[in-house]
C-alpha cells in the first residue's frame, strides 16, 4: 500500500517540483496539493493522509494550529516540516507541538525520502543539515535557554517574521488569516515582552535570532 501525502506549501512552482520528484517512488501517493493551512486542515478531516509535507511558514495556519487539530481528531496523520527556516524557535516549536520530522529545503531528495520512509514508520526525523546548524547554535551560545525569543508564543514569531520582512498589519492579518486588532495585539505583547518600541529594533532583533533572514 503505497504511502499518502498531502504537500502544503504557499508556492505552486516548489510543490510542483516535490510531486515530480516524489512520483518516482512507487510506493508514496501525492493525493492532494493546498497552498494554506485552513485547506490542510479540512483535507485531512476528510481525507486518509499518512503525512502531510509543510513550510513552517505556511498562510491562514500555523504548523503548530494544524499539529493540533490533528492531534484533536485522533488520526494516524504524521507531519514533516520542510522549510527554509533552520531557527532553533521554529525546529523546537514545531517539534515540540508534535512534527515527526523537520527538514530545511537544502537537503536532497533522497534524505527527503528517508526523511518520509522514517516517520511512516514511527519515527522522527531531524535532516544532517539541520542537526549541525543546531549543534553550531548550541556551541556558540551555551544557555539557550536565556533568549528572549522564547518568551514569544509562535503566532508571535510568525508575525515578528512578517514585521521582519516587510510586511503591513494588513498583509500580517491576510497571511495569517487574522484580524487586523489581533495583528495589533500580538505586535504589542511582542514588544513588551521582548522592551522593545521600534519597529527597526524589531527587525534587527528579529535577523539577529535568526527568525528571519537579513
Amino acid at each position: 500500500m503505497s504511502i499518502a501525502v498531502l504537500l502544503a506549501d504557499a508556492h505552486q512552482m516548489f510543490r510542483e517540483g516535490l510531486r515530480e520528484m516524489l512520483h518516482t517512488r512507487g510506493d508514496i501517493e501525492v493525493v492532494a496539493e493546498v497552498s494554506n493551512g485552513d485547506d490542510a486542515a479540512r483535507l485531512i478531516s476528510n481525507q486518509a493522509i499518512d503525512i502531510v509535507i509543510v513550510e513552517i511558514f505556511l498562510p491562514r495556519m500555523s504548523v503548530v494550529d494544524l499539529i493540533a487539530h490533528i492531534s484533536s481528531g485522533q488520526r494516524n496523520t504524521r507531519v514533516i516540516v520542510l522549510s527554509a527556516s533552520q531557527s532553533q524557535f521554529h525546529v523546537q516549536g514545531a517539534m515540540r507541538a508534535g512534527a515527526a520530522g523537520y527538514l530545511v529545503k537544502t537537503a536532497s531528495s533522497d534524505e527527503l525520502l528517508e526523511a518520509i520512509e522514517a516517520v511512516h514508520a514511527g519515527r522522527r526525523y531531524l535532516c544532517r543539515d539541520l542537526t549541525q546548524h543546531l549543534v553550531d547554535a548550541l556551541v556558540a551560545s551555551p544557555d539557550p535557554s536565556s533568549s528572549p525569543a522564547l518568551k514569544l508564543t509562535h503566532r508571535e514569531l510568525e508575525v515578528l517574521r512578517f514585521i521582519a520582512e516587510g510586511c503591513s498589519s494588513r498583509e500580517i492579518a491576510s497571511q495569517l488569516g487574522l484580524r487586523m486588532n489581533t495583528v495589533y495585539s500580538h505586535r504589542h505583547r511582542m514588544m513588551a515582552k521582548l522592551g522593545i518600541h521600534k519597529t527597526a529594533n524589531l527587525v534587527h532583533f528579529a535577523i539577529r535570532e535568526g527568525i528571519a533572514a537579513a
